[in-house]
């Protein structure tokens, strides 16, 4: 009976359609909280791209990359002397896409390998960039400079001696103002290459001299030099004995400035790491002032039958953390054409502070010195005297004599012609003596006082 009175009111209850309802929700309320907690995650707020319908989404990640692979692709045509071709990437083809604006994390480059940043775009023909000088600035035009090609005028206007100096700088020279230059009136003892960093104008050059290395180096410390070039290609250069003769000269390290230069066999981020450590072994010293790339690669039979480790690009990834770390104050390279200076500028961290090549009156070298002038890096000429093309012919030659003959009253003597032209040009020098005579001759050349007409006479022999 009880059983049955119990159902009969249950029974009684439910038939009310509103108790049926309260029923339900009681049950099944907890049990939709619970699924939706547990199973339907909330969607952050960060994933959802708000879309204004007036955008047309061309600004997105893909297309930012795209525009920085053209001008990769605009770069590197123009530094050959081609018309730049824009390039379609796959980007392009699969059209603008609606993912999140923030690109993933880019992976930890390799050590070997560097990633470089993304190379800024070509500056603008207009205005012209500091440093470059607007027409008729410069009061000397070199005396066989002339353009190659009828056009070159337009293409000026055009902002291609900005765009693409490789080839504008060696065939328009007149029209990029390669040819416009000035003479100092006086040589300064000291340039700053670097910030803080003071480089000699006149140095001493270790090439050649052998085993008589460390003598010359004594010598030439004790006749006022205090900037020693030297280097690692061990077929020319002695660095244990350039160590050997600072050691012995009594002259402090922090007097003298300390300059070498990685051979191209060890191109390479690692073996530069390491080459740059040997180089403070062999010299005696726990840093160096300057450090330079000595060529861009092994062409012209430098590294017979070697396979380089790597790029000049690597070893200059290697020289910017050597110079953070302050194992080297300055870093710059050596025999660098326009095209190959233009690639390390678009592409370094780290400006050069130097740029190193042959400088004669025959091979003046104009190109790369106005592309130094327009960035504001310093220039530095070995083979002042003409070793490198025969020193008998250019020092015997009539034009540097009468030069010479026209400053008796001086002493001056061939030799001190030819450094004062290169220091007159705003170049440093770095010739090299065994003789202590020729040493303070030749570092007597910064008092010799050439008039702009022997500087033009002078500039006359470029390709003679």
């Amino acid at each position: 009976m009880i059983r049955s009175a119990g159902m009969t009111w249950v029974d009684r209850w439910l038939r009310r359609r509103s108790n049926r309802a309260l029923l339900a929700a009681v049950v099944l309320l907890p049990c939709l909280i619970y699924l939706n907690s547990a199973v339907l995650p909330e969607v952050p707020q960060q994933a959802v791209e708000e879309v204004d319908p007036g955008e047309t989404h061309t600004e997105n990640v893909e297309d930012h990359g795209t525009n920085r692979n053209t001008e990769r692709a605009q770069d590197r045509v123009a530094l050959q002397g081609q018309t730049p071709i824009t390039l379609a990437s796959e980007a392009d083809m699969a059209g603008p896409s609606r993912l999140a604006k923030s690109p993933p994390p880019a992976p930890s480059p390799s050590p070997r390998r560097r990633t470089w940043p993304p190379l800024p775009p070509p500056p603008l023909p207009s205005p012209p960039p500091a440093g470059d000088p607007p027409p008729g600035s410069l009061p000397f035009l070199l005396p066989r400079c002339t353009d190659g090609n009828a056009q070159c005028d337009a293409w000026h206007g055009m902002g291609e001696c900005v765009r693409n100096p490789g080839y504008m700088y060696y065939n328009c020279p007149r029209s990029c103002l390669v040819c416009n230059v000035t003479y100092l009136d006086t040589v300064p003892e000291q340039v700053e290459i670097a910030p803080g960093v003071w480089m000699p104008t006149i140095g001493f050059g270790t090439a050649g001299l052998g085993d008589a290395t460390a003598e010359a180096v004594a010598s030439a410390l004790a006749n006022g030099y205090r900037l020693l070039d030297s280097a690692q290609a061990r077929e020319w250069y002695r660095e244990d004995l350039v160590g050997e003769g600072l050691a012995a000269s009594g002259v402090p390290r922090s007097q003298v400035f300390l300059t070498s230069k990685l051979h191209p066999r060890n191109l390479g981020y690692w073996n530069t790491l390491s080459m740059v450590r040997q180089s403070l072994a062999d010299l005696r010293t726990d840093y160096l002032d300057l450090f330079l790339l000595h060529y861009p690669d092994c062409g012209a039979g430098l590294c017979p039958g070697l396979n380089p480790e790597g790029t000049w690009q690597d070893s200059w990834a290697a020289l910017e953390e050597l110079a953070a770390e302050g194992l080297v104050r300055a870093i710059g390279v050596a025999n660098f054409d326009v095209v190959q200076l233009e690639a390390l500028r678009l592409a370094a961290r780290t400006p050069p502070a130097l740029v190193q090549t042959g400088m004669e009156p025959r091979d003046p070298g104009a190109a790369v010195r106005a592309w130094c002038r327009r960035h504001g890096v310093r220039h530095q000429a070995y083979s002042s005297l003409g070793t490198q093309r025969g020193a008998a012919a250019l020092l015997g030659h009539p034009v540097v004599r009468g030069v010479a003959a026209a400053h008796a009253d001086a002493g001056a003597t061939p030799a001190q012609v030819l450094l004062a032209w290169a220091l007159r040009h705003g170049s440093a020098v770095v010739p090299r003596s065994a003789s202590p005579a020729h040493q303070r001759e030749n570092l007597a050349a910064a008092r010799l006082a050439l008039s702009a007409a022997e500087m033009q006479d002078l500039d006359g022999l470029d390709g003679a």
